[in-house]
């Protein structure tokens, strides 16, 4: 199996433009609320995150893809 060169462990928001998002499945979403005092909420992602498409090699003529999973996610949404 090739190796993987990890660019970096943690993803950003600064990171966003240069980060491919064709073809990722969400799974799905949530509003999460853990002070019940608040008002505001964070909403959470389920997300397949392909970081790297494997050309076919023949006779296959489908892609396939390495794929980690992802959790991103947007603080005190309203």
């Amino acid at each position: 199996m090739e190796d993987y060169k990890l660019e970096k462990t943690i993803w950003t928001e600064y990171d966003y433009e240069q980060m491919g998002w064709h073809d990722a499945s969400i799974y799905g979403f949530i509003f999460q609320n853990d002070n019940i005092d608040s008002t505001t909420t964070d909403l959470l992602f389920d997300i397949d995150y392909i970081f790297k498409w494997v050309h076919p090699v023949p006779p296959k003529g489908n892609f396939s893809f390495w794929v980690a999973p992802m959790y991103p996610g947007w603080r005190f949404t309203v």
